[in-house]
């Protein structure tokens, strides 16, 4: 099959858009919507410190690329990487991001929850049960994020999520009823540090066939815990939905961040925690993880 732009050999064929690319244009179109992203939201600017969430899967490997090459020519922009062990054992390897983040001359900084908080994912489900390792570990995770990129001076953390990623948490927050972690997922600015995911408007299989043809990046073993019923459920629904409907994750995702800004708009004053200020009544889920780790250690 021929490429929809010119006469070479298609390597892909996008069900949503109806064209068949090939390697050359597949590319510019991959970093055509990245860029889009990053211009709608104004996520770019002078004298930033970009701090690439580095796991060594294509994902993340493929957004430090990205970036390198988009500001590989600005002295005024500097980009990291930062490495988090979450404590689940087989799932990361620090050793895998640091061959990537010295493939692209990156320096790369690295945090422990074990070190940190005195936990790991692993002990914490054999206490509480798979079924709350998500919750822990994305706030968890975010918060070494967060105080290694404070750290090092980093004004902005970037994750390598994709629109399959994207769509997928809008779903469960909805049908969790937890409007804090779809307004967190998309948010904008916390603690100072902004947070951005260039390639949330990418599917994930374009994301690994991007990472793929610049030979960066390794195979993603899978979260254990990613495969809790109620996840696998969900996902298993949406990709039957969408199988019919090729553009379901483009409006399941733009309904999620329309959303969140509807909420942000209200400036916090009706709905915001206590503790941190995210949008939500109360205290939100995230500060009361935290809250609980300090008990803990206490």
């Amino acid at each position: 099959m021929q490429c929809d732009k010119c006469r070479r050999e298609a390597i892909i064929f996008q069900p949503y858009s109806g064209k068949h690319l090939c390697r050359e244009h597949f590319l510019a179109d991959a970093e055509t919507k990245a860029k889009r992203t990053i211009r709608s939201h104004q996520w770019l600017r002078p004298g930033d410190h970009i701090a690439v969430a580095l796991s060594g899967d294509k994902k993340s490997s493929a957004l430090l690329f990205f970036l390198k090459k988009l500001t590989g020519k600005r002295r005024d922009i500097r980009v990291s990487a930062i490495f988090i062990d979450e404590g689940i054992g087989g799932y990361r390897h620090s050793s895998r991001a640091r061959e990537v983040a010295d493939a692209l001359e990156t320096e790369c900084h690295t945090g422990s929850l074990r070190e940190e908080f005195g936990i790991t994912m692993d002990s914490l489900a054999k206490e509480k049960g798979g079924n709350s390792v998500c919750a822990w570990c994305r706030t968890l995770r975010d918060t070494m994020l967060m105080k290694i990129a404070s750290e090092q001076g980093a004004t902005t953390i970037a994750k390598g999520r994709s629109l399959d990623e994207n769509a997928l948490s809008t779903v469960e927050f909805m049908l969790q009823g937890e409007p804090e972690q779809l307004v967190s997922s998309c948010r904008g600015v916390q603690n100072r540090i902004s947070w951005i995911a260039p390639f949330s408007h990418i599917p994930a299989d374009e994301v690994d066939l991007y990472a793929d043809l610049q030979g960066i990046g390794f195979p993603a073993t899978g979260c254990p815990y990613g495969k809790m019923p109620f996840h696998r459920d969900v996902k298993i629904l949406l990709e039957e939905y969408t199988a019919s409907h090729p553009a379901t994750r483009y409006a399941v995702a733009n309904l999620g961040e329309t959303l969140a800004g509807y909420a942000t708009s209200a400036g916090g004053r009706i709905l915001a925690c206590r503790q941190c200020g995210s949008v939500i009544s109360g205290t939100c889920r995230a500060c009361e993880i935290r809250d609980e780790v300090k008990h803990r250690g206490a």
